[in-house]
């Protein structure tokens, strides 16, 4: 009875302990087929909120010119990456609670809400009052995505370029551990009305065809564990018990047959 009992112990905990292929993989079944190899990916461009952070770059053909209408000298955007976002928040424009920026010369200008494209327009047309070859470089420096859960590094990460897919951010983020669930990872995202969640499947190839598949700046990223990593992490624990368990009956056995 024992015997069995101690093998039915050593069944569940083996058991328990084992992960399914599928729970560790991503898009199954994807282009498995030649009808299954294209997705149109969905993309919504981002308009800038408040406490956003622009870097923005007013140049044209005389060099006296351009350091009045820029607050710092200039900076190759190879080099942007390098200096980090530190640097990025001393030397951007911060939207302030109004929705404006303050941009040398030009003064106060409304950007609350709009894309990039569309406050490089903005910025364009004001600065032709004073300078008529201007070429305007705007871009959203404060592209910041958060980790939280089951990621092998946990914290945020800056993305220097316009667009970043949740699998690229992922790679950054040293990819989901081995005791995270793919399959539904909770996406907090900043909207007009307040905090929307947002619930996707890494493991469904229709993720590829998904307005999710985009993050936008300030996404915040969760990964839950596995409902079977508890039971996992308390393996220890468990073999401990048996253990002691298994020499506990075989001392009283040992005792019993010595009387």
């Amino acid at each position: 009875m024992i015997y069995k009992l101690l093998c039915f112990l050593c069944f569940c905990l083996v058991f328990g302990a084992c992960t399914q292929f599928k729970d560790i993989t991503y898009l199954r079944n994807v282009g498995t087929n030649q009808n299954d190899t294209l997705y149109v990916q969905k993309f919504n461009e981002y308009k800038v909120q408040i406490a956003d952070i622009l870097y923005i770059r007013v140049t044209c053909l005389d060099e006296s010119i351009n350091s009045l209408f820029n607050q710092t000298s200039s900076t190759s955007n190879s080099s942007m990456s390098a200096m980090g976002g530190g640097s990025f928040y001393l030397t951007g424009y911060t939207v302030d609670n109004e929705g404006k920026i303050s941009l040398p010369i030009i003064g106060k200008v409304f950007v609350l809400g709009q894309t990039i494209n569309e406050i490089q327009t903005t910025v364009k047309k004001l600065s032709e009052k004073y300078i008529t070859d201007a070429s305007i470089d705007v871009k959203l420096v404060s592209f910041k995505i958060s980790f939280l859960g089951e990621v092998k590094r946990v914290g945020q990460i800056n993305i220097f370029s316009d667009r970043a897919n949740i699998f690229e951010a992922l790679a950054l983020a040293g990819d989901i551990s081995y005791y995270g669930n793919r399959h539904n990872i909770l996406i907090m995202r900043v909207g007009k009305q307040g905090t929307e969640m947002h619930r996707v499947d890494l493991s469904d190839k229709s993720i590829l065809s998904s307005n999710l598949f985009f993050l936008q700046p300030n996404d915040i990223i969760y990964v839950e564990p596995m409902r079977s990593t508890g039971f996992r992490l308390s393996a220890a624990d468990y073999a401990m018990l048996m253990s002691t368990f298994a020499a506990t009956v075989s001392t009283f056995f040992l005792i019993k047959n010595f009387k």
